[in-house]
């Protein structure tokens, strides 16, 4: 028998580390998730959050978990 090794092919994102997941809360529960690539983005959804815009606006609470922070 004659085995082969395949590589596998990414297709999408280059796999750049995020600088944080946002976790929204509804009934207290966690029931979305955004992913922000800079401090911008961040800044931008949560401002849409305080002011009640969108599906933001429908959550009661977050958190923010950091992973590229230097």
């Amino acid at each position: 028998m004659n085995e082969k090794t395949v590589k596998p092919s990414y297709i999408g994102i280059d796999g750049q580390t995020p600088y944080n997941v946002i976790a929204w809360f509804v009934d207290g529960v966690i029931k979305r998730k955004t992913v922000c690539y800079e401090e911008e983005e961040q800044q931008d959804v949560l401002t849409m959050y305080h002011n009640k815009v969108g599906l933001y606006g429908k959550c009661d609470g977050y958190a923010v978990q950091y992973s590229n922070v230097e």
